[in-house]
């Protein structure tokens, strides 16, 4: 049985950047790629949490205040992260994967600061 280095759907802390902020595995490399010989992971996390809504607050601002702003990091492919187009559609599509975690209230853990 081959072990993984960080399997995906695991929670981790983030160097760099992002430091000691929360992300979540997607996909790991444990063999390296073409371009590096070490192990590392593409992983996707928030940079803004969602602040905390009350009842007492109108739906708009609710609707505001749950908002996030999530990141993609990772050194595969540095191809598509560098254009704009992709790297914006990327983005919406883990905004939107993100934000249905946090509206069905799984891993309450991540998305508190």
């Amino acid at each position: 049985m081959v072990d993984i280095f960080m399997p995906p759907g695991r929670i981790v802390l983030v160097r760099g950047k992002y430091a000691g902020r929360k992300a979540l595995v997607v996909e790991s490399y444990d063999g390296g790629a073409s371009d590096r010989s070490y192990a590392h992971a593409l992983v996707i996390g928030i940079d803004r949490h969602p602040r905390k809504a009350t009842k007492s607050m109108g739906k708009k601002k609710q609707t505001e205040r749950n908002k996030l702003k999530p990141f993609i990091k990772t050194s595969v492919n540095k191809e598509a992260l560098n254009e704009p187009k992709k790297k914006k559609r990327a983005l919406h599509e883990v905004k939107a994967r993100l934000e249905e975690k946090h509206k069905t209230g799984k891993d309450k853990w991540f998305f508190i600061q």
